[in-house]
């Protein structure tokens, strides 16, 4: 008998407005005697396997049979208002992820349960052999429509929009998303997750283009709507859709990228699909679309969208909200910051003193409010700690680690300082429930033990309380946002550039520093003469601790390329190609 295909539904809860995790909440899924219950762990996190139909279903346009089985999910908890989801997709051999942000009960509000009926799938919804009717059958217009042709080659979007939930010209909610999370959203509702990687590599990289030429021309803004997204011919965006994880680990790799092109790619997905199935990779199916005229450029992501005015306590709305969602990432890394529980866009107490705090950090005037200088400050530092932050897997870390011993109890020093950054920094991440924070004390008393303890616990450790160096590598590794460059822009010259050198490459080295500066401070200090003195080497180590790099006021390679791959990026000089990874 043939085995039956299955597919892995991931669970992530968090109460809405916090960024801590559900402990021990009940999933329930499905009904009646068919019924199971799994709990959540510290994470938040519950995950099972469920029926799925066959993969070739969904690599045929013409099949009769739904390609996705549907899962229905009750959650419930102490504190919680219940919420019901129905019809989570689920494919075979696919990692469905559904993030449930559930709203926390409020004694003298009596709620009934809440219901989310997740659409159906794009796909689906639009082929003529579909039969299931109802609420799920007809919830998208034609995907195969195509998007008007806008201007090209346009860099620069917003990390966050603003998302109608409908037609332009509907009554719908208005929320702010990622522009990350918007892509993920409306290509898991549009693109089937079992497709040939390099159809969906192809179709995804088309979409952030076209997604971002709309938002940057400021389409719908400029028909005077007070939003950047809206329901479309091609795609909806869903508050409450499951996402897949080879388009969201895809939508990541790619969301830096975008195509220069005359004309519009977003042709019908089966059409990618049949190019894959002739052997094309995804670089020639965009080849091919474009009749050959097209560029691969990477996107300049420190151009964002400016305040036209002083933003103050008491204000609300999206560009808040942004700055809140900005702050809390930096927070991580930056423990003189305090993290922002509310994101949810009021500008309250604790956003004001996490800017305050932000801008001592970084040498601004300390006034509270959010202007010009300090929103591109923000914005460009919280880009920054995502992209080069890499206490985890190097070299130097992999020595370091082989060398640390274990520490526990009783102890002191500089190790256990490290230790306290480090768990105040996952608990920042994770939530104080999960992991307590610390007293940074350089000593091991019995609440860095427990501490210690709950991080183990959480990662499936043995709960010894000492930090042995299997501890020390998951702490590494979870502090750790992105790997480090990919790229490398200019040569290094071969050897560390120092306090004392002279001459060319610390003219490089002096421009690059001060076009960071002029972005964080609003000013570049140095002088460039070519000597590297103390203040270049100041401003060295400044940059390496935003980095997240050894702090030693050293160029070495690593900094070096951090360095190259910021000045171009400042400068406006774009990669063209080689966004391909290999294998």
């Amino acid at each position: 008998m043939k085995k039956m295909s299955s597919g892995m539904v991931s669970i992530e809860l968090i109460r809405q407005g916090e960024p801590e995790p559900i402990y021990n909440a009940a999933v329930v899924v499905g009904r009646g005697e068919d019924a199971q219950i799994f709990l959540s762990d510290s994470g938040g996190r519950a995950e099972f396997q469920y029926p799925a139909p066959p993969e070739e279903l969904s690599l045929m346009k013409s099949s009769e049979i739904r390609p996705y089985s549907l899962c229905e999910i009750q959650i419930s908890a102490p504190g919680i208002n219940e919420t019901y989801y129905t019809g989570c997709q689920v494919f075979p051999g696919i990692n469905t992820v559904l993030r449930c942000e559930v709203q926390p009960k409020i004694k003298s509000v009596i709620k009934k349960k809440k219901t989310i009926r997740i659409p159906a799938h794009g796909m689906w919804a639009h082929s003529p052999n579909n039969k299931d009717g109802g609420a799920f059958s007809r919830e998208l217009d034609s995907v195969e429509q195509i998007m008007p042709v806008l201007c090209k080659n346009m860099l620069g979007t917003p990390d966050f929009l603003t998302v109608h939930l409908g037609r332009a010209d509907e009554n719908a909610l208005d929320i702010t998303v990622s522009f990350s999370d918007y892509i993920k959203n409306i290509s898991s509702g549009i693109l089937y997750p079992t497709w040939p990687e390099e159809a969906l590599r192809a179709y995804i990289l088309s979409l952030i283009s076209e997604v971002r030429k709309r938002v940057k021309t400021g389409y719908y803004r400029n028909l005077k709507y007070n939003f950047d997204m809206a329901a479309e011919k091609y795609a909806r965006y869903f508050d409450g859709r499951m996402t897949f994880e080879p388009i969201n680990r895809i939508t990541d790799e790619l969301i830096c990228w975008h195509l220069s092109a005359d004309g519009c790619l977003l042709i019908s997905p089966w059409e990618y699909v049949f190019l894959t199935q002739k052997g094309l990779k995804s670089e020639e199916i965009l080849k091919h679309l474009s009749g050959g005229d097209i560029m691969f450029c990477q996107y300049r992501n420190t151009e964002q969208a400016d305040f036209t005015e002083t933003v103050k306590k008491g204000c609300a709305g999206s560009e808040v909200k942004a700055v809140q969602q900005c702050l809390n990432r930096i927070a991580i890394h930056y423990l003189t910051i305090p993290f922002i529980k509310d994101t949810e866009g009021y500008f309250g107490s604790c956003t004001e003193s996490a800017i305050k705090a932000y801008q001592q950090q970084f040498g601004l005037d300390d006034s509270g409010f959010i202007d010009k200088t300090t929103w591109q400050s923000i914005t460009y530092a919280a880009n920054a700690v995502n992209k080069y932050r890499n206490t985890g897997r190097d070299a130097n870390t992999e020595a370091s680690l082989r060398k640390k011993s274990v520490i526990f109890l009783g102890d002191t020093g500089q190790e256990v300082v490290r230790l306290q950054h480090f768990i105040n920094s996952i608990s920042r991440k994770f939530g104080k429930r999960c992991v307590p924070p610390v007293l940074i004390s350089g000593e091991f008393d019995e609440r860095t033990r427990d501490s210690v303890n709950k991080y183990q616990k959480y990662k499936r450790l043995p709960q010894s309380g000492a930090v042995d160096k299997k501890t020390w590598s998951m702490l590494y590794d979870d502090i750790a946002d992105f790997a480090s460059i990919i790229q490398k822009p200019k040569k290094h010259p071969g050897m560390p550039v120092v306090k004392g050198s002279e001459g060319e490459n610390v003219i490089f080295i002096q421009g690059a520093l001060n076009s960071i500066s002029k972005v964080l401070k609003g000013n570049g200090g140095l002088n460039i003469d070519g000597i590297f003195g103390g203040e270049t080497e100041k401003a060295v180590t400044e940059v390496q601790i935003l980095f997240g790099l050894q702090s030693n006021g050293e160029v070495d390679e690593k900094t070096w390329h951090a360095l190259s791959a910021e000045y171009m990026d400042l400068a406006g000089i774009v990669s063209a190609r080689g966004y391909y990874a290999e294998g």
